[in-house]
């Protein structure tokens, strides 16, 4: 019985090497993205709210924020946003696209404070044609409205997409 135990050990122990000796031969572990993946991989299906300072105002704001890869080696970005009734500032602090790098996110292009006054409503498109075909991108925005000294801010990020 000693034997067969000992015997079953060693076979594990040798299959242990023989795993980890192939499974990364390039010396460097690949990482998969952290976020939620789109389920159409060039299109963001949805966005997901990462901080949001909201809190009672007199008004709502809706944010929208989609990023896609229409042909190859482009990456397009539309950030909308909407509230209730109009307010005096309308838009975003900050707008990335991001690319997976393998192990982190990191901003390839970005936009900053564009916003519309006397409005409910605000729309911003921008895209990069220096994107990488087969790479991982996803955009995030820090939208923000203001009205009469009350200020909303949310910051929202996509759904990683493939870059065609």
């Amino acid at each position: 019985m000693k034997r067969a135990i000992a015997l079953l050990f060693a076979i594990f122990m040798i299959m242990g090497l023989y795993t980890n000796a192939f499974a990364d031969d390039t010396g460097s572990e690949w990482n998969p993205p952290s976020g939620i993946a789109s389920i159409n991989s060039y299109y963001s299906d949805r966005f997901y709210v990462s901080e949001s300072s909201a809190k009672a105002t007199s008004f709502t704001l809706t944010p929208s924020l989609t990023i896609s890869s229409p042909s190859a080696n482009k990456i397009s970005v539309t950030a909308q946003a909407h509230t209730n009734v109009i307010v005096d500032k309308l838009g975003f602090s900050s707008l990335h696209i991001q690319r997976w790098n393998g192990s982190s996110w990191v901003n390839v292009v970005s936009w900053y404070n564009q916003y519309k006054t006397n409005t409910s409503f605000f729309l911003k498109s921008g895209s990069t044609s220096t994107a990488t075909s087969g790479a991982y991108y996803r955009a995030v925005c820090t939208f923000y409205a203001e009205k009469s000294g009350e200020t909303e801010s949310v910051t929202v990020t996509t759904s990683y997409i493939t870059c065609k």
